[in-house]
């Protein structure tokens, strides 16, 4: 389950880069995940 849940995550915050509003993920201004933090 956890993979799943992880995959979905994954899935979520990539959409606005599939979408081409942005280039990286981080350049999403609601994105609520600090993805510098590793």
């Amino acid at each position: 389950m956890k993979k799943h849940f992880c995959t979905a995550i994954h899935y979520i915050l990539d959409n606005p880069v599939k979408a081409g509003l942005v280039k990286e993920v981080k350049e999403w201004p609601w994105t609520y995940v600090n993805l510098d933090s590793g």
